[in-house]
């Protein structure tokens, strides 16, 4: 009789002790959960950047005659820059059009999202740049033409 007394009540500290590790384990996936969630986004949003600086490659390529008109800095804006679907445009004026949008892209796509281009005699230099989480990241391209 001695030997159950010595035992009693065990298995409620096996459930308290089980029920710790389960925590801790918890914790620990919930913060895995957490980074992922973190960086996913920062992947997505720097996929973003990278596809919106490789259009505007193609169609500084597209438009090479004219390439030395995509040169734009990060504050540059373009009101008032023409729509080149609706009405045929000068290989210029399509410059302008393509940095209006592109522009109005990066801005609505990318938080605090800017964008700048050094063109060059035989190749482009395409930045841009965003604030992610309170962080500034930037992107930078650079094509031959």
């Amino acid at each position: 009789m001695s030997q159950r007394k010595l035992t009693h009540g065990f298995s409620l500290i096996e459930c308290l002790v089980a029920l710790l590790v389960l925590s801790v384990g918890l914790l620990g996936v919930s913060k895995m959960l957490e980074n992922s969630v973190h960086f996913s986004g920062t992947a997505l949003v720097r996929s973003q950047a990278a596809n919106l600086a490789y259009d505007l490659a193609d169609k500084i390529r597209a438009n090479k005659d004219e390439a030395q008109a995509y040169a734009v800095g990060f504050d540059d804006e373009f009101d008032g820059a023409p729509d080149c679907m609706l009405a045929p445009c000068s290989g210029a004026q399509m410059a302008q059009s393509d940095l209006s949008e592109w522009k109005t892209t990066l801005d609505r796509l990318l938080p605090e999202g800017e964008g700048m281009t050094a063109i060059g005699p035989s190749d482009a230099t395409i930045s841009v740049q965003w604030s992610y989480l309170g962080q500034q990241r930037s992107y930078s391209l650079v094509v031959a033409l």
